[in-house]
């Protein structure tokens, strides 16, 4: 079997889904929402398989990954509040 290669954009995926999921389940988020979130879930893979394929070592892509997703934080942090 092929070793599971496990990334912090993986864990965020994972979160959307299941976020989103449940959501639905309890109906406590719109259908417009939950399908934004499938967006952005897609968007999240993308963005995971690019920096697969622009760096080897997995450890390179933890740091990478885990740098971007602060910016993104950042960036809508500061987009929200300013």
């Amino acid at each position: 079997m092929k070793n599971i290669r496990i990334s912090p954009l993986n864990i965020v995926a994972a979160t959307i889904i299941g976020w989103a999921v449940m959501g639905l389940i309890n109906q406590s988020i719109a259908m417009s929402t939950a399908i934004w979130s499938l967006g952005l879930f897609i968007v999240v893979i993308v963005v995971d398989q690019f920096f697969r394929m622009m760096l080897k070592r997995l450890t390179r892509v933890w740091w990478v990954e885990l740098v971007f997703l602060l910016l993104v934080i950042l960036c809508v942090w500061l987009l929200r509040y300013i």
